[in-house]
């Protein structure tokens, strides 16, 4: 005997309607700040979190003086940086010094970059963004630039 599901209701399953699946897609009118901002905001969340990091941590370094610790002003890091414009080089095999550490973009043909007194490389606004919360190199932990307090009074 076949089963007959209670009184008023039909055999077959019941339906669903089909699902609209949502998707968030934006189109920009600006891709390239869009691309920018984003790059900002990872620059400050690397420094952000990079700081916390070395806050968290409770290493003693004896090598690390009080200048070192604080970061610089604009003027200080504009008078004392070596600014130079990129430039690839053609017979380059190496990827180093081909990438800003701090926001791992590559650099480009004709974009500003500043050189360290340790001789790291890095896009000019991003080292500045980090030398005014450390004077240190963000890759080797030297002291980034070498302030005279004389000449700066």
């Amino acid at each position: 005997m076949a089963h007959q599901g209670r009184p008023g209701t039909s055999a077959s399953p019941p339906t669903n309607p089909p699902r609209r699946v949502r998707t968030m897609q934006t189109i920009s009118a600006n891709p390239v700040r869009d691309l920018w901002a984003a790059r900002n905001r990872l620059t400050e969340e690397l420094l952000a979190r990079d700081l916390q990091n070395e806050s968290q941590e409770s290493t003693d370094n004896s090598e690390s003086s009080d200048e070192e610790m604080g970061g610089l002003t604009e003027q200080e890091i504009l008078r004392h940086i070596q600014q130079k414009t990129y430039q690839s080089c053609p017979n380059e095999t190496s990827t180093h010094n081909q990438t800003c550490t701090i926001c791992q973009e590559d650099y480009v043909e004709g974009e500003k970059i500043g050189r360290l007194d340790c001789m790291d490389i890095f896009h000019l606004d991003c080292i500045k963004q980090w030398l005014e919360l450390r004077n240190v190199c963000p890759i080797c932990k030297e002291t980034a630039l070498e302030i005279d307090e004389d000449e700066d009074a």
